[in-house]
């Protein structure tokens, strides 16, 4: 599996070192120097440009899909996510069929996010990107993973997603992309091939709250760290693991 950390501005040129692959996020373009960035390693490696689903529940304004279509054509990343809405079956299938592909002025791999509420919900989600996207992503969090009473929301994050990419993996044979993570054991769950890409800030996060881990078995929370425009611009970022 490839892993790729979100990163703020002044660890960027380092990431080159640390990550597998670059990943980009959608509401962070309108930073010059975070566009430019990726716009010249697009050019180079292997790059996912994330719509950013997740942040803009947070961001006033929201998504703007012509905003999507004109910096898909600027930064020409290897993949695109497809707009999706999140633990929205429905909603997202209706987001992947209305995507204006014929604006595109090339043909990057389709990477269609499973979102829903119950798990045969993120099944059929996933039948369906299947049978129309290159690629499958799977969300960190979502209300069918929370099945453990005896666990908190994280670990059931952590554990939901993991048996559901494994029912995911007998509906189809294409690449699978982990959204983020509530907990960083998970990736040590997998079996060598069933993971393509994963995109993850934890280490980052946890660096920005001063923290430093090196036994991931021992983190049972997911911080409460959003990478939003301020904390990427002006945090200084003192740890993160993975790195060297």
């Amino acid at each position: 599996m490839k892993i790729s950390h979100e990163c703020p501005l002044d660890l960027l040129e380092k990431s080159k070192q640390f990550n597998d692959y670059e990943y980009s996020l959608l509401h962070l373009m309108h930073i010059p120097e975070y566009k430019e960035f990726y716009k010249a390693q697009a050019k180079k490696r292997y790059q996912i440009l994330d719509n950013s689903a997740f942040e803009y529940q947070f961001i006033d304004g929201g998504f703007n899909i012509d905003y999507f279509i004109d910096i898909i054509n600027e930064i020409q990343p290897s993949s695109i996510i497809i707009p999706d809405i999140i633990s929205n079956c429905e909603a997202t299938i209706d987001e992947f069929r209305d995507f204006p592909f014929e604006y595109l002025h090339y043909t990057p791999e389709i990477i269609g996010v499973v979102q829903g509420k119950t798990e045969d919900e993120l099944l059929k989600c996933a039948k369906f990107m299947h049978e129309r996207a290159d690629k499958l992503a799977i969300v960190f969090h979502s209300p069918a993973y929370q099945i453990d009473l005896n666990k908190n929301k994280d670990e059931n994050n952590c554990i939901g997603r993991y048996n559901i990419v494994k029912k995911i993996k007998k509906i189809t044979n294409k690449p699978l992309h982990l959204l983020g993570c509530s907990l960083p054991k998970e990736f040590s769950l997998y079996e060598k091939g069933i993971i393509d890409t994963i995109d993850t800030a934890n280490p980052i996060q946890f660096g920005a709250l001063s923290i430093k881990y090196n036994d991931i078995s021992s983190i049972n929370n997911k911080p409460n760290y959003l990478m939003s425009e301020e904390n990427i611009i002006t945090q200084k970022w003192i740890s993160y693991c993975y790195s060297n």
